[in-house]
C-alpha cells in the first residue's frame, strides 16, 4: 500500500494536480521508517519533483542528492541513474 501511495505522488504531478500529489505525499510521509531502500529511493526522487513543481528548487536538490544517495544499491538501473541525473540539472 505504502509503495501505491509512492506512485501516486508521481501519478498526480504528471496529471498537473500538485494539491493531489501533496495529499499523497502527506500520507508517506509517516511511514518513512519501514521504507525499504529502493522505495526510500523513490520516496526522494517523487518529492524532489514534487518540490522542483512548486519551484523550491533548493529543496528540490536536496531530495535528489538524498536519492543518490541510495542509487547506489545493487537493485539500481542505468535508466534511474540517467533519469535523476537529469532532474538533478534541471533542479
Amino acid at each position: 500500500m505504502i509503495y501505491f501511495q509512492l506512485m501516486r505522488i508521481r501519478y498526480w504531478l504528471l496529471l498537473g494536480d500538485k494539491k493531489g500529489a501533496e495529499t499523497a505525499a502527506q500520507s508517506v510521509r509517516d511511514w518513512y521508517g519501514s521504507l525499504s531502500d529502493d522505495m526510500r529511493y523513490y520516496y526522494w526522487k517523487f518529492f524532489g519533483l514534487l518540490y522542483y513543481c512548486q519551484e523550491k528548487y533548493d529543496d528540490a536538490l536536496h531530495c535528489y542528492q538524498k536519492a543518490e544517495e541510495l542509487l547506489k544499491g545493487e537493485w539500481k538501473t542505468s535508466g534511474e541513474e540517467a533519469d535523476l541525473a537529469y532532474l538533478s540539472a534541471l533542479a
